[in-house]
């Protein structure tokens, strides 16, 4: 009986860590998406306007980079369609004399403002995590008084701050590239 429960509490350890589901501190068991199920979110930027601009779609990268956005690369992994424990993050923006500028937001009462302020709805950009679980990074939100910037990156943070945008905290937690 001495070597069965050092044997099965390995076997349980080895269980617990290999299955997909995550505990919470609160002892709530979370399923995790599967990670091939998420897409890249790609950043781009009009250095004209100034406006960074982020999908998950191929043709509206190509798009935008016809209308002259540069691609920055991939700011991380997010969901294209609802997951488990998943929630939408909101796309708005607002056209003014200088171009389009972007918005992001996982909180629907903010969204609703920013449209009542004179954005427009433009959907969802796709889907991430509104706490920290699943192996998930934080998606920090920087802004300048006109650009929203989000990155996962807290160096490239730290060179926004120092480029005068301020920090709005965490947007959502994403998946890492």
């Amino acid at each position: 009986m001495k070597v069965a429960i050092p044997i099965l509490a390995t076997f349980l350890v080895a269980v617990q860590t290999s299955a997909n589901p995550v505990q919470l501190e609160d002892r709530r068991i979370v399923s995790c998406p599967k990670d091939s199920a998420a897409s890249s979110f790609y950043r781009l930027y009009d250095s004209k306007t100034g406006d960074h601009f982020y999908t998950t779609s191929s043709s509206e990268k190509k798009s935008f980079g016809r209308e002259g956005y540069t691609l920055e690369g991939v700011t991380g992994l997010i969901f294209k369609s609802q997951q488990k424990n998943t929630g939408p993050l909101y796309r708005l923006y607002r056209e003014d004399f200088r171009g389009d500028f972007h918005f992001y937001t996982m909180n629907k009462a903010e969204r609703d403002a920013a449209v009542a302020g004179g954005f427009t709805d433009d959907g969802t950009a796709g889907y991430i995590f509104a706490t920290q679980i699943c192996g998930s990074i934080p998606l920090y939100r920087y802004y300048n008084g006109r650009d929203h910037f989000y990155t996962a990156n807290r160096r490239e943070g730290k060179t926004a701050v120092a480029g005068g945008y301020k920090s709005e905290g965490i947007a959502g937690y994403i998946i890492s590239a």
